[in-house]
């Protein structure tokens, strides 16, 4: 910025000069300020200089400590002064987020803002904002974050010392009330939101058909899990368990990977890799009952429903179904014949990873981009990578107003119109 601490910040983008104040007003600058009216933030060597105590007191930096998580120090990797104000510090660190410091006291507040890892694997909407997954490529830190729609709060929940989150990929969660479910590369962790931030899991060695979790569904009182062999259902009843196994319920499908599920009513929609099935009465097959296997059947004749089903979702009246090659509509009541929704090009997307659908709008994600499609209209907008988005996209949640988008550099969000389209 230049001048005073009230005037405009300077900004260069594709070699233009742009004033931008306050208040958020862009103005074409016809050349940059000179040097001696640029205001150049200090280094961190010149903070420790002149508050020497940083350099020895960085436990005030310590976020507040839980038992069952790991002690660790982040290292402070940049900083800077307030100018407004007499002793204000901020010091941003490498895994812990920002903080604001006032040396003079000792005390230290945390801000947190953005993932608590930048690649994110899964998403779930909540009713204020968005949780997340991370991908599991930071060997720092990663679990699980939160933010509002207008991204001003932040929540993070870390890896506990039994249940660790570093390099462990999300392929899908799944939030109802206070209780997350998520699907990683090694098994199922459940995290308690109530504030508590508990978590559990389940692999292999508890009873899951394969470590490798695909897709999760939260129910009453437990989840749907979809495994590389098989289905199976976890109770959260049991609380803390003294025998983990006891939250194992019914195993289903056995050998067979499990890529999405999808409830609607007391039914279960299960994409698997040998095409589309239905579950008429999930909520009776989570007890384990003799008549499981007759309940489970294929659902349509549609050829392209017995190919491997990579997503589903649900808005409405419509389910829709995506495989390798195409994008499908199905009626769950049976009304109408599947169709394959022909303005929707899944080659586009590259590998797909995701659907989603509501009233206004049907999104498609994958390795090279996210279509949206209008419901109304039938055109479709694609998000690019890397021009529209700064990696591929792993998940895709539509809210009221926003597209928020998974990807394994970060979070995106896009403001929709009032038909769902993209501002």
């Amino acid at each position: 910025s230049t001048g005073s601490v009230n005037s405009d910040a300077v900004v260069r983008t594709s070699g233009l000069w742009s004033t931008v104040s306050r208040t958020g007003l862009a103005s074409p600058l016809a050349q940059p300020p000179s040097p001696a009216a640029l205001i150049l933030p200090v280094s961190l060597d010149e903070i420790y200089q002149r508050y020497p105590i940083l350099r020895t007191s960085a436990g005030m930096l310590l976020r507040d400590q839980k038992a069952d998580r790991s002690l660790r120090n982040y290292p402070v990797i940049s900083g800077a002064i307030s100018p407004e104000r007499a002793s204000e510090v901020w010091l941003g660190t490498n895994g812990d987020g920002l903080y604001k410091v006032d040396p003079s006291f000792q005390q230290a507040t945390s801000l947190r803002f953005g993932p608590v890892e930048s690649a994110t694997g899964a998403l779930a909407a909540a009713a204020d904002g968005v949780w997340m997954a991370g991908a599991g490529e930071s060997n720092i830190r990663s679990g699980f974050s939160f933010t509002t729609n207008d991204l001003q709060r932040w929540r993070w929940i870390d890896g506990t010392i039994s249940v660790p989150m570093v390099g462990v990929r999300a392929n899908a969660m799944s939030v109802r009330g206070n209780r997350a479910w998520v699907a990683t590369e090694r098994g199922i962790v459940f995290a308690n939101l109530d504030g508590s931030d508990a978590l559990e899991s389940w692999t292999s060695l508890d009873g899951l058909p394969s470590d490798r979790a695909f897709a999760v569904a939260a129910g009453d009182g437990g989840a749907w899990a979809g495994t590389a062999q098989g289905l199976v259902w976890l109770s959260d009843s049991t609380g803390a368990r003294k025998s983990r196994s006891r939250g194992i319920g019914a195993k289903l499908l056995e050998n067979v990977a499990i890529f999405a599920l999808q409830p609607i009513g007391d039914t279960l929609w299960i994409g698997t890799s040998g095409g589309l099935v239905v579950l008429p009465r999930a909520r009776a097959a989570s007890t384990g009952g003799d008549d499981v296997a007759q309940m489970l059947r294929p659902a349509g004749t549609e050829p392209e429903l017995r190919r491997p089903i990579r997503a589903l979702a649900w808005s409405d009246t419509i389910l829709v179904v995506a495989t390798d090659d195409a994008i499908i509509a199905v009626n769950p009541r049976g009304v109408s014949d599947p169709g394959r929704i022909e303005t929707v090009d899944v080659q586009q997307v590259g590998r797909l990873t995701r659907v989603a659908i509501d009233a206004r709008s049907i999104a498609v994600s994958g390795s090279d981009g996210v279509i949206l499609l209008s419901r109304r209209t039938g055109a479709p907008t694609f998000l690019r990578i890397p021009g529209d988005l700064p990696a591929p996209a792993m998940d895709v949640v539509l809210s009221n107003d926003w597209m928020w988008i998974a990807t394994t550099a970060g979070l995106a969000r896009f403001r929709r119109d009032d038909n769902g389209g993209l501002r």
